[in-house]
């Protein structure tokens, strides 16, 4: 049963210490069972499940309140401007996460980027001083998604916080701690490479439209597909990304498209089905079409997927 497997793997650990082994056997459960959820996406292991394949220890809850003690950030402004945008038309996240505690966290990663002072530059820099280019350099929207699924699947801000800090500065730099947002644009070049080559066809017809990957796809890119609706579906989706990899993620926008291929191909305006408001998400058929795609990539194009949001250079 599915419940009682990855509750026992959560409750037991590794056998004799072996992590590695433990690891793969939770990632083989989460591909094979899901994470058992209710009709709303509410699931006692899901968040357990994120911070151990993330490898990320929630932040006590002193030191989150010092951060909150702080107040508004250099970046409050456009935080609140974005909080309307989260998952507006989603009636259970109004319910589940309130935007006082969505303002909390971004807050809170807006001050831990300026706590760091990245390759030397000082908080007056990172804050935006008196440099309108460098204003707000540490919150870029999309943030507030990633953020809004954390707080939904989890239990308290500080998880949210420990998730969100892992995928800044681990798993994708290159995405929001780049001025320029470099590897998020690489991100795209690869969808247009790996369209290019398993569906020849629908990569063509796409470039005569003139769409290429950075105009339709940058969104499911810096959000990891969270762009998407449902947001139970984005859930399932993060659970296979978490275990595998966000670098995936590219792959699965590529299923994406190639999932409602004939509907793109039947248009001549596919804008309309990749434009502002992403195709329906069924993470199921999303996963396995990913999973066979994998195998059609060749291994130097695999391994730039898998290192594309390591960038050299952030801020």
């Amino acid at each position: 049963m599915a419940t009682s497997r990855i509750a026992a793997m959560l409750s037991a650990g590794p056998e004799d210490g072996d992590v590695a082994r433990h690891l793969e056997e939770l990632r083989t459960a989460v591909l094979e069972d899901g994470i058992p959820s209710n009709p709303d996406g509410m699931s006692e292991y899901r968040v357990y499940v994120w911070l151990i394949f993330l490898n990320a220890l929630p932040i006590s809850t002193n030191d989150h309140l010092g951060v909150v003690d702080l107040k508004a950030s250099a970046a409050h402004n456009k935080i609140v401007q974005d909080l309307h945008r989260t998952f507006q038309g989603d009636s259970n996240f109004k319910v589940r996460v309130t935007a006082n505690s969505l303002c909390r966290v971004l807050n809170a990663m807006a001050w831990k980027m300026i706590d760091r002072h990245e390759n030397g530059l000082n908080s007056a820099a990172i804050t935006g001083g008196n440099s309108g280019q460098n204003q707000h350099i540490g919150y870029k929207q999309g943030l507030n998604i990633l953020a809004g699924v954390l707080l939904y699947a989890g239990k308290s801000e500080t998880e949210a916080i420990a998730c969100l800090d892992k995928l800044l500065y681990a798993e994708m730099p290159g995405y929001y701690r780049n001025i320029h947002m470099a590897g998020a644009k690489k991100g795209c070049k690869l969808v247009d490479e790996i369209l290019s080559i398993v569906d020849p066809e629908l990569y063509k017809y796409l470039e005569r439209k003139q769409l290429i990957a950075e105009v339709y796809a940058f969104r499911a890119v810096i959000t990891l597909s969270a762009c998407a609706e449902p947001l139970l579906e984005v859930l399932k989706l993060w659970d296979f990304l978490f275990a595998y990899g966000v670098h995936t993620n590219i792959i699965c926008i590529v299923a994406q498209l190639v999932l409602v291929r004939e509907d793109l191909l039947s248009t001549k305006m596919p804008s309309t089905i990749i434009g502002r408001d992403w195709p329906r998400l069924h993470a199921d058929n999303v996963k396995a079409l990913t999973m066979r795609l994998v195998g059609k990539l060749p291994e130097e194009l695999y391994l730039r997927v898998l290192n594309h949001a390591q960038v050299d250079r952030v801020y």
